[in-house]
């Protein structure tokens, strides 16, 4: 290889398509060795129209009859098709060298190129290039970034159904969020603030960085009137740019959306539903069964994990033998008539975290309710860890099989259970070696299959971010040791302490909303107690009050993750000094829940929908979800109800009350929920009106089925098959569902059936059975009346109205005399000459 092959670079640094114009920049051979010709072959001539060399070290550019020295070169082609192969051929007294490359892919640029594209688009005064460089074209490529010290950075990744994404950064002042433009026809159409993380942007920059990314859906774009009245084939090209800079964020796709995607978008056409669907939605929405992973695919709930249920050496020794949080939780004693004290565990009991059934007992019912994960706290000194044999036993046995991340607990241990430096039992001490040692100590567990993560970066949790000395310089340390053990991201989530409230200047990449703590109740009503404990000197607080004023809350101009608490009361902990909230009530946890849950899938992409709950078992803090003998299972209840969008109609009213004003998909999705509330009880009222009106025979028949029907005889002849008919509910619930019967109870059985020359009227007899899947035996009822239904006439109109209108049939049958088991189900029709049997679809339970 010659030398000045080896001084062509392996990459083309810049290839970038600006509206129909492709700009290509590198370096080739030695300053020593003119290049004389440069030319593009490949590419049909009559698609190129003007291509330029560019010499750094002269002041001009030089049309491609003109040789030129130096080492960098710039072509500019105005072309129209560039998905073609290509080829860069270069002449020079050493040799002739040749480039191939694909014309429509992306290549690099560095930062020492940025002002001669900009010169070389003033010197060809080539106003489409001038506008679309903008102050640089470092946007193309994250490379532009490294180095670099201050300019504003960006780009846009993706635009499509779900909004318009990309990432923006002013190196300057990289923790202050950017806001973004988006213009169509000269008009501000929408705009969307850098609260994202991009753990990409920072890795390929090499420099960490802030939440630098954006997302505007659709639902908060206003478009132009006019634009309705356009084709809706043309394409809409947008001018996204970052407010305040001439810098305009290029499409990376080069694609743009038409005007029927952009009206489509903002503007979607609710899809009718049939009245089956409609049916199923109703029942689905008041289906109680667990369903696991229901929330799977939407918010996702993180709920705090305390590990302090089991006895450890250093426990013993400060607190006394055999001591663990639950000793504190039943010494608790109330301050006032009607203070919940102490919390009395439900059907977990008084639990053991050393036993593996137990934390699989956990895991299961955390899932059944629709939390996705656990975060540990994780309790370590200067290498010293205490609290640790749960979550060791879970690594080291995989079990259960449950989501999960950490929080370093970095505050001191001390008796007054705060963390402050008064009677300080373990000292927590923050410095560059311990900072590093603890980095590498969990790096491991980050690497756990089952170890939470966002956006493919491993989440670690920060309890006290403003003890490290430097933050930000600890951040950055962690970042680099994870890359080098195969790490290349981690997402830094910083708790939000009392006083903090910027993670991008700590160098993380979000924050956790952490209630009580850093946000203080409006007001106390310790005032208001009656007949409190005269030694009591806390402060007492309305829950109600609280949860309005924490939803309420302003966005944050960073990344912060919501939080919530089912109560609050550290009595155990504190006694007469307690911090505690009155009428804590699932109810109004649930409201909350939805509030929190409604604005997290709206600000955040999908994928990056979490939520921090405060906590699965802090019983000390009365701040738990797991079950107590006074509310059972009801905040677990009230929590899989606010992810899922299934509350009551009384908290959903709450929730508009407590709001003030709903607008946007928060108020279509609040009206999809008292829609399917108003369609339930529309079809429980339809059923006790049934019920009600059970005197009359033809509306409502009651039958035994049993193992020899009165007429049994003249339906065991000429018997065939050919019916049509469906079984549609039993006791209302759609057949497609698991259906078990208590053969104790009567079943309400409807449908319809009908048989070829089978004439029925309002008055006919049809004989129903039931047969059992594994002795095949039948137990038959017959029904004496039928019900209209002219659908199933419409349905089968050559069969005739003698056959089809009287179709339908509804009916209670006693199952008393049924054997336990599965079902199938048919009926038996008299036809001219001959029976017809019908099996339905389904099987039903008999127990």
């Amino acid at each position: 290889m010659t030398e000045q092959e080896k001084g062509l670079r392996a990459e083309i640094q810049l290839a970038l398509l600006v509206k129909g114009i492709l700009v290509i920049a590198g370096t080739i051979g030695d300053a020593d060795a003119p290049v004389k010709s440069i030319k593009v072959t490949g590419v049909r001539k009559n698609l190129i129209k003007n291509i330029y060399r560019f010499n750094r070290d002269s002041s001009g550019f030089y049309p491609q009859t003109e040789a030129a020295r130096g080492t960098d070169f710039l072509l500019l082609m105005k072309a129209k098709n560039l998905d073609q192969e290509g080829m860069i051929e270069f002449e020079s007294d050493a040799g002739s060298v040749a480039l191939a490359y694909r014309l429509e892919d992306q290549a690099k640029i560095s930062r020492s190129l940025v002002d001669h594209l900009r010169h070389a688009a003033d010197y060809l005064d080539i106003e489409e290039l001038r506008e679309s460089l903008g102050v640089a074209v470092q946007y193309i490529s994250f490379d532009g970034i490294q180095g670099a010290k201050q300019g504003y950075f960006g780009c846009l990744d993706i635009i499509d159904g779900n909004g318009i994404q990309g990432w923006a950064v002013n190196l300057a002042k990289p923790s202050d969020p950017l806001k973004i433009r988006v213009l169509l026809r000269s008009r501000i159409i929408g705009t969307a603030y850098t609260v994202f993380s991009r753990n990409d942007v920072s890795a390929s920059a090499g420099v960490p960085l802030p939440a630098c990314g954006f997302h505007l859906k659709w639902n908060r774009v206003s478009l132009p009137p006019e634009l309705k009245q356009l084709d809706r084939d043309i394409p809409c090209e947008l001018l996204v740019q970052i407010e305040g800079t001439n810098l305009v964020l290029v499409n990376l796709k080069g694609k743009w959306p038409s005007v029927g995607d952009l009206l489509g978008w903002c503007n979607p056409q609710p899809v009718p539903m049939s009245g089956s669907a409609k049916k199923i939605a109703v029942e689905t929405f008041l289906d109680k069964d667990p369903v696991e992973n229901e929330v799977a695919a939407n918010v996702k709930a993180i709920a705090f994990f305390l590990p302090q249920f089991h006895p450890i050496p250093e426990n013993d020794a400060w607190w006394g033998p055999g001591f663990t949080e639950w000793t504190n939780v039943t010494q608790a004693k109330p301050s006032f008539p009607g203070h919940e004290q102490p919390h009395i565990p439900g059907e977990l009991g008084f639990y053991d975290l050393r036993l593996p059934e137990l934390r699989e007992a956990q895991a299961k019912l955390a899932r059944e309710y629709g939390i996705y994960g656990f975060c540990y706290y994780y309790y370590w000194f200067a290498g010293r860890r205490i609290l640790e044999r749960p979550l060791d036993d879970m690594l080291k046995s995989g079990s259960p099989d449950f989501p999960f991340c950490i929080c370093w607990a970095n505050e001191s241990w001390s008796k007054r259970w705060d963390g402050s430096e008064d009677e300080v039992l373990l000292k927590q001490e923050h410095t560059p070696e311990t900072d590093v040692a603890f980095i590498r100590d969990v790096i491991p567990i980050l690497k756990d299959p089952r170890y939470i993560q966002i956006n493919g970066a491993p989440l670690l949790v920060v309890y006290r971010v403003n003890l490290f000395p430097d933050p930000k310089r600890t951040a950055a340390v962690w970042r680099k040791i994870c890359a080098d053990e195969g790490l290349p991201n981690i997402h830094l989530a910083a708790v939000e302490f009392t006083g903090f409230n910027d993670p991008y200047g700590s160098g993380f990449d979000s924050s956790i909303e952490f209630p009580p703590l850093n946000i203080s109740p409006a007001e106390t009503v310790t005032n208001e107690i009656e007949d409190l404990d005269k030694d009591f000197s806390g402060g007492i607080y309305d829950y109600r009050q609280y949860a309005i004023q924490v939803m309420l809350r302003e966005p944050a101009p960073y990344r912060r993750y919501r939080g919530i608490i089912p109560g609050w009361d550290n009595t155990p902990r504190r006694g007469k000094r307690a911090s505690l909230f009155v009428d804590s009530e699932p109810q109004t946890y649930e409201m909350w829940l939805r509030a929190i849950v409604e604005e997290t899938r709206n600000a955040l992409p999908a994928g990056e929908r979490f939520i921090f709950i405060n906590a699965w078992n802090e019983w000390a803090e009365g701040a738990h979800l797991e079950p107590d003998i006074r509310h059972g299972r009801a905040y677990l209840e009230s929590t899989r109800r606010g992810l899922t969008g299934r509350s009551d109609w009384r908290i959903l009213a709450d929730y508009a009350r407590a709001k003030g004003s709903l607008s946007g998909s928060e108020l279509e999705d609040w009206i999809s929920d008292i829609e399917s509330q108003l369609l339930a009880r529309d079809r429980s009222l339809q059923y006790l009106r049934r019920l009600h009106s059970m005197k009359t025979p033809l509306e409502f028949n009651r039958v035994i089925f049993s193992p020899i029907p009165s007429s049994i005889l003249e339906y065991n002849h000429n018997v065939k098959g050919g019916g049509h008919g469906v079984l549609d509910t039993v006791n209302n619930q759609a057949l497609h569902e698991h259906i078990t019967l208590d053969h104790r109870r009567c079943a309400l059985f409807a449908g319809w059936c009908i048989a070829p020359e089978a004439h029925v009227g309002a008055q006919s007899a049809t004989l129903f059975f039931l047969e059992h899947v594994n002795n095949r035996k039948r137990y038959f009822a017959s029904v004496i009346g039928r019900a209209k239904r002219e659908d199933v006439a419409n349905t089968f109109p050559e069969m005739g109205e003698s056959v089809t209108l009287y179709a339908g049939y509804h009916f209670y049958g006693e199952l008393s005399q049924l054997d336990a088991g599965e079902y199938r189900m048919g009926v038996f029709q008299r036809a001219e000459q001959k029976n017809i049997e019908t099996l339905f679809d389904g099987v039903l339970r008999v127990v």
